[in-house]
């Protein structure tokens, strides 16, 4: 049977009436889910975290008596000191390896009870989904969802909203819809050396030595004789180390044993809380601000409770410097009267270029030297600058391209001229209009001693010139 939190604080206190049972608030945690204890899960190991470090942790052993469906406390964990928790739950097969596991996000203020539940239909889910939202990191129903959402009914749509709505191709499995997410009970019909696998039907139990005797007596394992005659149905195992749980007459029975409190002096087995010794206590082992403290036997152990990237102010973790990303504070730590933030003169930038440069003002970037365009222009917020024109002055200068390659008449001429582009602008209706024209100017070469071209030769005349009609030489 799941035990609850506010019975066992009237045990404990009634046994140790000086610890005060809501001093700090306590967290309870159960597990739903249909895995199958006992054969595919061995133990389930429940972590909580502060930030990234491990602030508490618990490992239990599991039986196949115990009924995971509806739900069993896997954890409890006294006096954790307010705040926001991460807590895991992790089912472990026999070999220590891990099965499964799911991460939520807690609001730890005062004493509660959280159930967490972990669905077989998970099982080949990987969160985050490549194409999903990045923050949802768990699984839950066969879904991803962020570590926040506990239950489907508070952050999401259901997967069921009756048993009617679940299917499970085994026959020996009996359909449940838990909190909006299906489960696949075991009903025991595949018979006592046998369970129920949801996807492959009966399947014969693991042969693990067991001092427990049949499947569903008193429950887990331990280094004693036979536990207790009876049946029963969930299992007797409280999880605590300190005492002998056994099943009479059909109840459990935890039976305290000081004699196995042996981590320091004076160990006393408090049923429902587990060792304390005389060494340290919780009235002795105190907290001061931003710190967390636990016994570790007879040893007080006190802890930051600050992350790497925080300091401790005025009773409380705050980012180191007190920063409060504010660049029109200045920023320190008063104390206990805990962070300040006075505001300074300090230049800033709201990102509206129209009102001109910032400066801070009462603690906001509030102060501005207004249009920072002149008469001449108009302010463009959307381009960052200023634009317009009332006269050619306020325009910008002629803008000239290159020169072109100097022209000659001929190849004998020494001198030319070559021409450029330049774009001038003017002030038309209130704006700058571009208008292209072209400039030259006079360009020289020296040409003496080149060639003026290739020789050439015409065809040859008559020949005359003879002295006499007898003469045999002339010219042409």
């Amino acid at each position: 049977m799941l035990r609850r939190w506010p019975a066992v604080c009237a045990i404990v206190c009634g046994t140790l009436a000086s610890l005060g049972c809501e001093a700090v608030p306590n967290l309870m945690v159960e597990l739903r889910t249909d895995f199958v204890p006992g054969e595919e899960f061995a133990r389930v190991r429940t972590v909580a975290l502060l930030g990234d470090r491990v602030e508490r942790e618990q490992e239990i052993p599991v039986t196949s008596a115990r009924d995971f469906v509806s739900g069993w406390r896997v954890a409890e964990l006294w006096e954790l000191p307010p705040g926001q928790r991460r807590i895991r739950v992790e089912l472990l097969d026999r070999t220590g390896r891990q099965l499964i596991d799911r991460s939520v996000i807690v609001e730890h203020r005062e004493s509660r009870v959280i159930t967490i539940v972990i669905s077989r239909s998970c099982r080949e889910v990987s969160c985050p989904s490549p194409t999903g939202d990045a923050s949802a990191t768990e699984c839950l129903a066969g879904r991803c969802v962020p570590p926040e959402c506990i239950d489907l009914d508070s952050c999401a749509e259901v997967e069921c909203a009756s048993a009617s709505d679940c299917v499970f191709s085994a026959d020996c499995a009996t359909a449940v819809c838990e909190r909006g997410v299906c489960l696949a009970a075991d009903p025991g019909d595949c018979g006592p050396d046998a369970y129920c696998d949801p996807e492959r039907g009966c399947l014969p139990r693991a042969d693990v030595s067991s001092d427990a005797g049949l499947p569903r007596d008193a429950g887990g394992l331990d280094a004693g004789g036979a536990d207790a005659g009876g049946e029963c149905a969930a299992g007797c195992d409280d999880g605590l180390d300190c005492t002998a749980d056994a099943c009479e007459a059909g109840a459990c029975v935890h039976t305290p044993d000081d004699a196995r409190c042996t981590d320091g002096s004076a160990g006393t087995c408090v049923v429902g809380f587990g060792c304390q010794y005389a060494g340290c206590t919780p009235d002795t082992c105190v907290a001061g601000p931003c710190e967390v403290a636990h016994c570790a036997g007879d040893s007080c152990v006190i802890e930051s409770a600050c992350g790497a990237t925080e300091e401790c102010c005025g009773g409380s973790c705050v980012p180191a410097g007190c920063d409060d990303r504010d660049p029109c504070t200045d920023d320190a730590c008063g104390g206990g009267a805990g962070c300040t933030h006075t505001p300074n003169t300090a230049t800033c930038d709201d990102g509206v270029f129209c009102n001109g440069a910032d400066t801070c003002g009462g603690g906001t970037c509030s102060t501005h030297a207004g249009d920072p365009c002149s008469g001449a222009s108009v302010c463009d917020e959307t381009s960052g600058s200023c634009v317009g024109c009332v006269g050619d002055a306020d325009c910008p200068d002629p803008v000239a391209g290159s020169w072109g390659s100097c022209g000659y008449a001929d190849v004998c001429a020494q001198t030319g001229t070559q021409e450029r582009t330049v774009t001038s602008y003017r002030c038309m209706g209130g704006s700058c209009r571009a208008t292209p024209s072209m400039e030259s100017r006079a360009c020289s070469r020296s040409t003496n001693g080149n060639s003026c071209g290739s020789t050439t030769f015409g065809t040859w005349g008559s020949c005359g010139g003879f002295s006499g009609t007898c003469d045999e030489s002339g010219t042409r």
